[in-house]
């Protein structure tokens, strides 16, 4: 990490300024599923120790591995050669995250949410976009391909997926979940035995945020092919840093709830 463009932190303000204002456009126009999706993730708290651990461990395995939940998939579709081994360590830390997550359930929690109304709301997303647009500004990318997005566009774009999917499917964009999913799918047969039930396998609950990340590789495989030319790698890191970087975000995005596009 050498802090000298600020590229993912252009592109993320960028997300969660966009994600905040669709939330608040959401907000706007359904008040009650708003409320109602408000109330159901106060049902389901976490601990603030828990979750600032889980954001800790997270930060660091982005940094180790050179990706995140989300952006390993768009890695896979681009053929990135380490994109399958942190694959594989978010999986396992997953894992590792869910095994370890009963001994917790009995601990106090957080029950409480912000009430804003819309227009505040929308207005700290505007604000937080104001801050991609500033960086952008004070800390200019190096030339782009032409293929190349800036990185507040492509995040104001990943932002504004947050409109038609709480419209449609009444939830938030995030991966976190697909890995829940994938370990459900592939550990089924053994989820009611002994063992599954000591590594507490996730239950497939819902099928939608699979698909999603199923379109994520696709778009990003299509994107690859058609650059022209092709974007260039910079330095990757190395096969064991991928996977204990990815067993590092699965096991902090598990625990903090989400990965850094779910919390946006």
């Amino acid at each position: 990490m050498s802090l000298s463009q600020f590229t993912m932190m252009k592109m993320f303000l960028a997300a969660l300024g966009t994600s905040v204002v669709s939330k608040a456009i959401f907000h706007a126009l359904r008040p009650n599923d708003f409320e109602a999706i408000q109330r159901k993730r106060a049902a389901d708290p976490s601990h603030a120790v828990v979750l600032a651990t889980g954001g800790l461990l997270l930060g660091i395995g982005m940094d180790i591995s050179g990706s995140c939940p989300g952006s390993v998939y768009v890695q896979l579709g681009a053929g990135i050669p380490t994109a399958l081994p942190v694959f594989g360590g978010v999986l396992a830390g997953s894992l590792l995250a869910s095994a370890l997550a009963k001994p917790m359930d009995e601990k106090a929690k957080i029950k409480r949410f912000v009430a804003l109304p819309w227009m505040a709301h929308a207005f700290v997303g505007l604000f937080i976009i104001g801050l991609a647009v500033v960086l952008e500004v004070l800390v200019p990318e190096d030339p782009l391909p032409a293929a190349a997005w800036l990185p507040s566009i492509a995040g104001v774009v990943m932002g504004s997926l947050q409109l038609p999917l709480v419209l449609v499917l009444r939830r938030s964009l995030g991966a976190t979940q697909s890995y829940e999913s994938v370990l459900g799918l592939g550990m089924y047969p053994i989820r009611n035995t002994s063992a599954g039930k000591r590594l507490n396998v996730p239950s497939i609950s819902d099928l939608s945020t699979l698909l999603f990340v199923v379109f994520i590789v696709a778009g990003s495989a299509v994107a690859t092919v058609t650059s022209t030319p092709p974007l260039p790698l910079g330095p990757l890191p190395s096969v064991a840093a991928s996977l204990v970087g990815g067993a590092l975000i699965g096991v902090g995005s598990t625990v903090a709830c989400g990965c850094t596009s779910g919390h946006g």
